[in-house]
């Protein structure tokens, strides 16, 4: 195995090593907390409802935005029915949410089957038109975009969403008991095998750690997590790690041979954990040698750095109740999250899971489905041809190697935009299609003549530039024959360059 592969390898199995630590602590009311989340999420078929609120100010993180914002209120219903079995996840969800009101008029449905999450059309346009709400757009505006919406989608009937293609098969975000409805991830029954191995492995690996976090409850077990109780936890934990390099060193050979035991008839796994078992026994200093390294940045901060640190998050928290009772779980979480004294996040919830006997798969009758991408890519364009940009900015300097800085002013409102432009020569060149997207004007390439023209009325108006990296540029200046005014300053004192281009 080439070096470069072998101390990736370590690094990610260190960085495991060191998130997972955070808990897998191992006094009893630890244990419990886990033992019972991960009974919890053992459940094959299941029924669970959910109260979720939450408050966002977006103030604290944009303190010095001219306008301020009134704080974001939703409040979520939800009632899912599910199945695992060992490759798949089955999941049906009808969602209801109220957003700046405690009534719930919204809703939406969603189904996972066959690592394919699908919602209809309807419920994602929706979602879109609620969430319009707080673009600064006018009446007019809205009105126009969700009508052009309605008619670019008249012809499908389901947004899909492959997860395969999103994430892996042991990483898969998908939606069961144990996750707080689909506030975290839940897995198949074969994943969670999987976990039960790697927690185990963990919770002998840090038996002397008491995370201090955890109590026992009336029939449950409680997290709370705080800047006080966090750092306390870090500071016990890193000197942990320092101190018992070699156990941690043994106890992760283990895993990946238990892994590897797990996955002996998975082809896709085939020498995988081989490799990672050979970077790690053929190289022991090497793991001891990350330790030290991810270990002494903690180590280096002294006491007021820490304080500074928890001051910056006082008043922060994260709560977790797990009961159980009668067959039927109750996870209550409470978080909130404050930063330098002002509240950015509240959330609050409560999700109840109970076992039943079968849940009834709803048959999906899907005449023209679309996916998730497709529909993003109709929407943006949809958005770009009613809200059009009417002029564009691109300023930079000289010596700049971060690129041109693109500010675009629409029919109504401003935004930021990234095209791939470049200087050669002296000149300003753009990518032809990205900027034709922002101004509603549609392109055609012409592949055998290599040209590309600008679609005005069904005329093709053909445009002079080069083809990089199969993207056509054109030159800045090539806009004026397109019409557009197109006006250029430099700053002599700043080495400031500003080209400016307007649609007529």
């Amino acid at each position: 195995m080439n070096t470069n592969k072998k101390t990736k390898l370590i690094a990610v199995v260190l960085t495991l090593i060191l998130t997972i630590s955070m808990f897998a602590g191992c006094s009893m009311s630890d244990r419990g907390y886990i033992a019972l989340y991960m009974e919890q999420s053992k459940i094959k078929v299941f029924t669970q409802t959910s109260d979720i609120s939450l408050e966002v100010n977006p103030n604290v993180i944009n303190p010095y935005a001219e306008e301020k914002s009134d704080p974001i209120k939703m409040n979520f219903n939800i009632v899912a029915n599910g199945e695992l079995t060992d490759e798949d996840v089955y999941c049906d969800m009808k969602i209801k949410f109220g957003i700046n009101d405690t009534k719930m008029p919204y809703e939406a449905n969603l189904i996972l089957s066959d690592q394919t999450l699908l919602t209809p059309v309807g419920d994602v346009l929706n979602f879109y038109r609620i969430i319009g709400q707080f673009d600064g757009l006018s009446d007019k505006m809205h009105a126009d975009i969700n009508a052009a919406l309605k008619k670019e989608f008249s012809g499908y009937d389901y947004v899909i969403f492959n997860l395969a293609d999103a994430y892996s098969a042991e990483n898969g975000m998908m939606v069961g008991p144990g996750s707080s409805a689909m506030m975290s991830p839940a897995f198949t029954s074969a994943q969670i095998e999987v976990g039960e191995i790697i927690i185990e492995a963990f919770m002998e690996m840090f038996k002397n750690l008491d995370s201090g976090m955890t109590k026992s409850v009336p029939n449950g077990f409680a997290l709370e997590i705080t800047p006080d109780n966090m750092f306390s936890f870090f500071d016990n934990a890193v000197n942990y790690i320092s101190k018992n390099k070699k156990d941690i060193y043994l106890g992760t050979v283990k895993i990946l041979e238990d892994l590897e035991k797990h996955y002996a008839a998975d082809e896709a796994y085939a020498g995988y954990f081989e490799e990672a078992i050979e970077a790690l026994v053929g190289d022991e200093q090497s793991f001891y040698a990350m330790i030290d390294e991810f270990t002494q940045g903690y180590l280096e901060m002294n006491n007021f750095e820490k304080e500074m640190a928890k001051l910056y998050i006082k008043g922060s928290y994260l709560k977790d109740t797990i009961t159980k009772s009668g067959g039927t779980y109750v996870e209550d979480f409470d978080i909130n999250l404050v930063i330098k004294g002002d509240q950015f996040l509240s959330a609050k919830g409560k999700t109840k899971t109970t076992p039943v006997s079968t849940v009834s798969h709803k048959d999906i009758d899907m005449v023209n489905p679309i996916s998730m991408e497709e529909a993003i890519e109709i929407i943006t364009k949809t958005q770009r041809k009613v809200n059009h940009a009417t002029a564009m900015e691109m300023t930079w300097w000289n010596g700049e190697d971060y690129g041109i800085s693109t500010s675009v002013q629409l029919v109504e409102g401003e935004t930021w935009a990234y095209l791939d432009g470049f200087i050669q020569n002296g000149s300003l060149y753009l990518p032809l299609r990205d900027f034709c997207d922002w101004f509603a004007e549609g392109v055609a390439w012409d592949n055998a003549a290599k040209k590309a023209y600008v679609v005005r009325d069904d005329q093709k108006i053909e445009t002079e530039g080069m083809l990089n990296y199969k993207t056509f540029y054109v030159k800045v200046r090539e806009f004026e024959k397109l019409g557009y005014k197109v006006s250029y300053q430099y700053d002599k004192e700043w080495q400031e360059h500003l080209v400016t281009i307007e649609k007529h």
